[in-house]
């Protein structure tokens, strides 16, 4: 049986390293990123930053990567749909 438990992953030091040498552990957490993004099983990611909370879905964490890795520049929109009660605000 395939396991569908939801995964969560703080992007919080990813996001605030953005433009510096990735450390040891910068490295294994998106490592970690790159990994959680092959599985099926649900997937989100939480970040702190100056605005509050956010919260990410497979895409907004795609999106992520992608602007981490500078695939995509960071003046784009990186999806996400924040939880208010349980009920995604869209």
């Amino acid at each position: 049986m395939a396991n569908t438990h939801a995964r969560l992953l703080d992007l919080t030091r990813s996001l605030r390293r953005v433009g510096r040498g990735a450390t040891g552990v910068d490295r294994v957490e998106l490592a970690y990123l790159s990994h959680l993004l092959t599985e099926d099983a649900p997937l989100f990611g939480v970040a702190r930053t100056a605005l509050g909370y956010v919260l990410l879905d497979r895409d907004g964490m795609r999106g992520f990567q992608d602007r981490v890795a500078g695939r995509v520049p960071w003046g784009g929109r990186i999806c996400f749909r924040a939880c208010r009660g349980g009920v995604p605000w869209r």
